[in-house]
């Protein structure tokens, strides 16, 4: 993916297309897994992409060219949760991509739905990362910043409750 930023940066349009395909899941699950409504999260995905078009250059090749997305996604997201408590409004865990499968029926949604809100804020995120957007655990922590003791631990912790929960 790094050639593809080069690229990008160079003017080639199809190399945007190439990353956009290929992380646009990640990013769209990330965003999600954060700030618990899929209208939000398609908002800051699209401002991810609109923000890596309008300047492909700020990329530095000294990192990971996923984890500078999903840096930019986090930040968005933080931005836009900051927005909400100063309105006054809390983050929604309504229409998220685990629940809206159009292919899921209704009783399939309110089970995945309800059985995700018996988890905290984290291990949902753990979940939802790993499970959803396909990252690994060493990932995960480096997006979140932890050890990878701790995310595996959140995890397991999570999958633990969730069995619990659907036995």
């Amino acid at each position: 993916m790094a050639d593809c930023l080069g690229r990008m940066a160079a003017g080639e349009a199809e190399a945007f297309e190439e990353i956009y395909r290929g992380t646009r899941g990640a990013v769209y699950g990330f965003a999600l897994s954060l700030l618990k409504n899929a209208h939000d999260a398609e908002d800051v995905a699209q401002e991810v992409y609109l923000r890596l078009c309008a300047d492909p250059k700020r990329y530095r090749e000294e990192g990971k060219p996923m984890a500078y997305l999903l840096r930019l996604t986090r930040n968005l997201c933080y931005d836009r949760l900051r927005a909400r408590q100063l309105r006054g409004t809390e983050p929604l865990l309504e229409q998220a991509a685990p629940w809206a499968d159009p292919a899921l029926s209704q009783e399939d949604r309110l089970v995945i739905r309800s059985c995700l809100e018996e988890l905290r804020e984290e291990e949902q995120r753990a979940v939802l990362l790993h499970v959803l957007g396909g990252f690994r655990f060493r990932e995960i922590a480096a997006f979140e910043g932890e050890p990878l003791s701790t995310v595996l631990s959140r995890y397991h912790r999570a999958m633990k409750k969730l069995r619990k929960v659907l036995s």
